[in-house]
């Protein structure tokens, strides 16, 4: 099973997204890849963003011979597969914008093999300047003349109301 989700709340200015996946097996032709427990998470405020991506369990088989993969591996983790290629655990990078990326794994291909990438459990998010609160009325009108303006309206749809009724009553 394969889930994302995002948040975002622009008045704090925070945002958060994951993916995960359960269980994810591939057949590369010269290797094959078993994962399991694929998780991927960001969270961002505008201070800054944290993440992590993690494997329950998973391994790498070249020509029969397994290579179990570290679980919960530590930011970066590359592993070099070889006649494969390499696959990097918990992968993170952040841009010149403060938005951070987290690939739970990403496998390259070695060019021998079309030097394809393949990213599973991918999240990205990025926090940003809290939004200022839109008024419901604007301030200027808000003061002395804006209960004024009101009540002026009001007033008018009482009258109106009440004119109405004296003729439906007069009828």
């Amino acid at each position: 099973m394969l889930t994302a989700n995002t948040a975002g709340n622009p008045v704090d200015g925070t945002a958060s997204a994951s993916a995960t996946v359960d269980k994810l097996g591939l057949d590369l032709g010269v290797a094959s890849v078993s994962l399991t427990g694929v998780d991927s998470t960001c969270a961002a405020t505008p201070a800054g963003a944290t993440g992590s991506g993690l494997i329950a369990g998973g391994s790498i088989s070249v020509a029969g011979i397994p290579t179990n993969l570290q679980a919960n591996a530590p930011a970066n983790t590359r592993v070099s597969i070889p006649l494969v290629g390499s696959i990097v655990l918990n992968e993170q990078t952040t841009d010149a914008n403060g938005v951070l990326t987290v690939n739970a794994v990403h496998l390259t291909l070695l060019p021998s093999l079309n030097g394809a990438n393949l990213v599973i459990g991918h999240a990205r998010c990025g926090g940003a300047e809290p939004a200022a609160a839109v008024p419901m009325i604007n301030p200027s009108v808000a003061g002395m003349s804006g209960g004024a303006v009101l009540a002026g309206v009001l007033a008018t749809v009482y009258v109106r109301r009440r004119n109405a009724r004296s003729a439906a009553s007069a009828v």
